[in-house]
């Protein structure tokens, strides 16, 4: 029998995952929770013509995140697990995020900017 904390915490990243994707998000999960994210999502890139003469085209890339997937706002992440998603996501350029539901709203999801502790609307990415 399968853990009941273990499908909730896999049916959040689904979601998660999903929310990601349809905003044109690249998501990949790490499957049982190895390492300090669970989900690694990347950005397309972006064409964008400049002004310069010559109609030049330069290539602008979007953020990588590297997000930690709670079941609700209660379900902290351990100092320690906290500093080693931050450490990682600085080394590789990434933004570090945690998502989880909203306390009183079914369905909702909240952003955290882990570098500020800051709430943060729901990344976008360019298409």
């Amino acid at each position: 029998m399968v853990n009941a904390h273990y499908q909730k915490g896999t049916r959040a990243e689904r979601i998660v995952r999903a929310r990601l994707e349809a905003r044109g998000w690249h998501v990949l999960r790490r499957w049982g929770s190895k390492g300090s994210y669970d989900l690694l999502a990347i950005a397309p890139v972006v064409t964008a013509r400049l002004s310069a003469p010559g109609g030049q085209v330069r290539e602008a890339a979007q953020p990588v995140l590297f997000v930690e997937v709670k079941n609700g706002p209660r379900a902290a992440m351990t100092p320690e697990s906290r500093e080693r998603l931050i450490e990682e996501a600085i080394r590789y350029g990434a933004v570090p995020l945690k998502a989880h539901y909203a306390r009183k709203v079914p369905g909702v999801i909240e952003w955290t900017d882990l570098l500020t502790g800051e709430p943060v609307p729901e990344p976008r990415a360019w298409r």
